[in-house]
């Protein structure tokens, strides 16, 4: 009896590992193929490449492969003619998280990473984390083509305390070196085929303000930072798109253009125009209301509250009072003259005798 029940069993093993043997063959690459759906319950472990979709068309769609040997781990590759489904994705990942209690696992959709061996000590020209590359070899018109697609979506009533598009961040946990560590990096087009650019912008942001209902800042541009340093080398233009100096300002609305205004125990200087030697060839005070046009000597034009403009020296003085009218004679006449000589090497007009 017991026998029989071994003999059973045995012969409907069997029975599986026929059926499923005839959904493998040898291929012309030494792989093995599978046609047909598998089904399974437990972990598959590969010690080798595997290719999903045509080889064929897995060799021809990789970007490597035109005249590159190329070596891939999991290649997935199929030619297209029809598209009934509103989306066409080659790769689907999808987490449904439903926990019992709160996780405090960090969860990724997707995991990827390329890494040198610790022990290895020859240098690398090129290593990406992940590469992306959409490719329009057609003769139509494609309306939107992006290389890397990123977004955060709320469609609960919840609150999601920090939501970042793309985040990126440089970090050195070794005793190596960083030579140039760039949180984002925007390449120079290329254009070697003919063709034309109509218009090329490395960075474009759409208009913030039609983001719907914001209950606090809405810029389109954000950078922290009290004293942290921003370069641009090449000319810059606000109201403008091409600006005819390094800063080209240019209204675009009945509106103050410039406002500089001072910090509440404003010490330094407001303003200051310097030589390409960075002299300060010409300044306005801390006050706001002196202009200093050379801070050599201190000369001032000074326009402080309830005075008349006028000339100042190094240090403030008391606004000198007019010269009386000459009386005719020539000693009057030429103490006069002696005394506007004076005047005039005070307010720095004339060179001292």
């Amino acid at each position: 009896m017991l026998q029989g029940r071994i003999f059973r069993r045995f012969k409907k093993q069997q029975q599986a590992t026929n059926e499923i043997s005839h959904r493998f063959k040898e291929t012309p690459y030494g792989k093995l193929a599978i046609t047909g759906p598998i089904e399974n319950h437990g972990d598959v472990t590969f010690d080798s490449h595997v290719a999903i979709g045509p080889i064929a068309e897995i060799n021809r769609l990789n970007p490597f492969y035109a005249g590159a040997d190329s070596r891939v781990i999991l290649a997935i590759g199929e030619l297209m003619t029809e598209f009934p489904a509103t989306f066409v994705e080659g790769v689907a990942s999808y987490l449904h998280l439903n926990p019992r209690v709160a996780p405090t696992a960090f969860i990724y959709a997707g995991d990827f990473e390329a890494r040198t061996h610790a022990n290895n000590a020859l240098d690398f020209s090129w290593l990406d984390g992940i590469y992306t590359d959409t490719r329009h070899y057609g003769s139509g018109i494609l309306d939107v083509s992006l290389g890397l697609e990123g977004y955060v979506s709320n469609y609960g009533i919840g609150t999601i305390n920090g939501a970042w598009g793309l985040y990126a961040q440089m970090g050195n946990y070794g005793a190596g070196t960083l030579t140039h560590a760039y949180g984002l990096f925007i390449d120079r087009p290329i254009n070697s085929g003919g063709g034309t650019f109509t218009n090329n912008y490395a960075i474009a942001i759409e208009d913030q303000t039609g983001g719907g209902v914001i209950a606090g800042n809405n810029f389109n541009f954000y950078s922290e930072g009290a004293t942290a340093q921003n370069f641009i080398q090449g000319y810059l233009g606000i109201g403008t798109s091409t600006p005819s100096g390094k800063t080209h300002i240019q209204g675009t609305a009945d509106a103050v253009q410039l406002i500089a205004q001072a910090f509440s125990t404003q010490t330094a200087n407001l303003q200051e125009w310097r030589s390409s030697s960075g002299g300060v060839t010409l300044a306005v005070a801390p006050n706001g209301r002196d202009l200093i046009l050379d801070t050599t000597t201190g000369t001032k034009w000074a326009t402080a509250v309830g005075q008349k403009q006028a000339w100042w020296a190094a240090t403030p003085i008391a606004q000198p009072a007019g010269i009386a009218d000459a009386d005719g004679t020539l000693a009057d006449i030429t103490t006069k003259y002696n005394s506007l000589l004076a005047k005039l090497e005070l307010m720095g007009l004339l060179a001292a005798a």
